[in-house]
């Protein structure tokens, strides 16, 4: 009775395995990326510098010289320079004088082994060096603070 009652059972392990191999395996080659394809923008290979340093320009709330734009970087310490524009933020960061942070770090799934920075805040009608050491990868750039201006993003690709 054991040997019947072990045949049995090694008869159904097998069409159970049959039955599983026999179903095609998914197409991993066809799937869609983990990140979504960079922004079709200009590149800008060479930002505007002002002495030997990254210029960030932050107006209303908005990052006009970059935001436009795919900012191409080499990796290592860099130097930015962040300066604000005189106008006051229509927001409600009153109890902050109109201070603005950045905040700079890994894009999409890069954003676990890539660094991140933030600047400081930084004062209107004022300018702050902001160090920073680059790995290579891709970065979003936006304001951190007040919240309310945190719309507006910058890519910068680190090679």
């Amino acid at each position: 009775m054991g040997t019947r009652r072990r045949l049995r059972i090694e008869t159904f392990l097998l069409i159970v395995i049959i039955a599983g191999c026999s179903h095609p395996l998914p197409n991993w080659g066809g799937r869609e990326a983990i990140d979504p394809d960079l922004p079709r923008l200009p590149i800008l290979e060479h930002p505007r510098e002002q002495d030997g340093k990254v210029l960030i320009r932050v107006k209303n709330g908005s990052l006009p010289l970059l935001e436009d734009h795919i900012t191409e970087l080499s990796p290592g310490p860099r130097t930015l320079l962040v300066v604000t524009s005189n106008e006051p933020q229509e927001t409600s960061n009153e109890e902050a004088g109109g201070a603005i942070a950045l905040w700079l770090r890994g894009r999409n799934s890069q954003r676990a082994r890539l660094p991140q920075f933030t600047s400081g805040r930084v004062n209107p009608g004022t300018s702050q060096d902001w160090h920073v050491d680059l790995k290579p990868g891709e970065y979003l750039l936006s304001i951190s603070y007040p919240a309310e201006l945190s719309t507006s993003e910058a890519v910068l690709v680190i090679r």
